[in-house]
């Protein structure tokens, strides 16, 4: 393929792309501090010791949900909010950023489809985009 091909593939994200992309990325940032600050306000109310001894206590007796256990799923679950925030960040700063590259090699991988329909059950993205996706997949089913 010549570069030619793609040349009504602008370099930069659209105008009207970035004015729903800032607030989104805006709002992922508000996100990850919320989350951050959950696990350090639970770190440093003395909620960190709970946490082991609460993962012991339901490995040994493997009893119903205890006060403890409590502590740890909030724990738990604003570490896996904050790393699926984090990789949400980055590939919004990626896709921004890389705006041509993600669509040439989206439209590439679908041509790919057309002769093997089983390219076409994943996301059409490679590289960092890709593996990105997949963290954010990985810990929304941790949340879940």
């Amino acid at each position: 393929m010549n570069s030619a091909t793609y040349d009504y593939v602008p370099m930069a994200m659209p105008q009207g792309a970035l004015v729903v992309a800032i607030p989104v990325l805006v709002v992922s940032i508000i996100s990850l501090a919320a989350s951050v600050m959950l696990f350090l306000m639970q770190f440093y109310h003395s909620e960190r010791w709970s946490c082991m001894s609460s993962v012991i206590a339901t490995f040994k007796h493997l009893a119903g949900v205890s006060i403890l256990t409590a502590a740890v799923d909030v724990s738990l679950m604003a570490i896996a909010v904050s790393c699926s925030t984090s990789a949400s960040i980055c590939q919004q700063f990626w896709y921004i950023t890389h705006w041509r590259h993600d669509r040439v090699s989206e439209y590439e991988q679908a041509k790919l489809g057309v002769d093997k329909p089983t390219l076409a059950i994943g996301p059409l993205t490679l590289g960092p985009s890709l593996v990105l996706f997949w963290i954010q997949v990985y810990f929304y089913n941790v949340l879940s």
